[in-house]
């Protein structure tokens, strides 16, 4: 008779260190021992697992062997303090995906970066750029699938950067090196470079949108609009943007539970196709472009606060 295939639990420990490790690997030994026929258990690190954000899809997969995680019964987040982000977009691919997880608190998670940002926003059926996550080690063990996947250049991006800052246009392994030589301990994405001649700051505060900037880069030595890397900017009145991307954008603060948000928003150049880059937590108050008239909109929300 053909044997039975018991059900696989994952678990998700943040254990790195040689003690640690060995703790994990005696705990679900013993607990094999003691399920026997009803369940086999596994346990992996953070470190060996990845993210593929793409238009309408989410994946979580394990680095090393490329199983995915939805073909476990279930995912335990046995640990994930050190990780949350990471966890909390986990958690979005799973869900994307109707796996049971053990975390349920994660679901509540406001999403702090780039990583979570992105990936909540697609499970909710919002385009972001094509985007995968691994831990740093692997970039380069990976470097042709990411290129086939994203493009002979691709975005490569701290998932805590600001103001372009850890934000770099890739053109090869040799850089792609240089890069994560400079920045070990730090956490990247990478994501297909979306052809742009500007993008845009959508400023939403009180959930209604209140001005909105067009960035843009001076030349092409530059991939980045950002203000504080030399791009020019300029004030466009709000029904200047269409009404999908009024729409589009108010969606995307709501998403993050935010009151006051920046929803960065890059029109492709030639289709017009709309991506959600980022919303930001904390847009430029007293810095920036166009100080006086965000001086302006913060009066008359904190006047409006203290009315209430």
């Amino acid at each position: 008779m053909p044997q039975t295939l018991l059900p696989k639990i994952l678990i998700l420990s943040s254990a790195e260190n040689d003690e640690n490790i060995a703790t994990n690997n005696g705990f679900v030994a013993r607990l094999n021992d003691r399920l026997q026929a009803t369940c086999q258990m596994e346990w992996q690190n953070y470190h060996n697992v990845g993210l593929e954000i793409a238009d309408g899809s989410l994946r979580a997969f394990v680095v090393s062997t490329g199983q995915d995680l939805d073909t476990f019964k279930a995912v335990y987040f046995k640990s994930y303090f050190r990780y949350h982000e990471q966890a909390t977009a986990i958690v979005e691919a799973l869900r994307d995906r109707g796996t049971p997880f053990s975390g349920n608190e994660l679901k509540y998670y406001i999403p702090a970066y780039k990583l979570s940002q992105l990936a909540r926003l697609a499970r909710s059926g919002i385009r972001v750029p094509h985007t995968l996550y691994l831990s740093l080690e692997h970039y380069l063990t990976r470097y042709e699938e990411i290129r086939f996947k994203l493009g002979e250049a691709f975005i490569f991006k701290a998932i805590d950067g600001s103001t372009g800052d850890d934000n770099y246009l890739v053109k090869s392994k040799a850089q792609l090196a240089e890069i994560i030589a400079a920045n070990q301990g730090k956490h990247f994405i990478a994501q297909a470079f979306i052809a742009n001649e500007s993008d845009l700051r959508v400023l939403v505060v009180g959930g209604n949108i209140q001005l909105v900037l067009e960035r843009r880069r001076a030349d092409d030595s530059t991939h980045l609009n950002n203000t504080s890397q030399g791009a020019s900017a300029r004030l466009l009145p709000v029904d200047h943007l269409s009404q999908a991307l009024q729409d589009l954008s108010l969606r995307a603060a709501k998403l993050m539970n935010r009151d006051v948000a920046g929803v960065d928003v890059m029109l492709e150049a030639g289709t017009g196709t709309p991506y959600i880059l980022e919303v930001n937590a904390s847009p430029q108050i007293a810095s920036g472009a166009f100080q006086e008239e965000k001086l302006a909109i913060y009066a008359n929300y904190f006047a409006e606060l203290a009315a209430k």
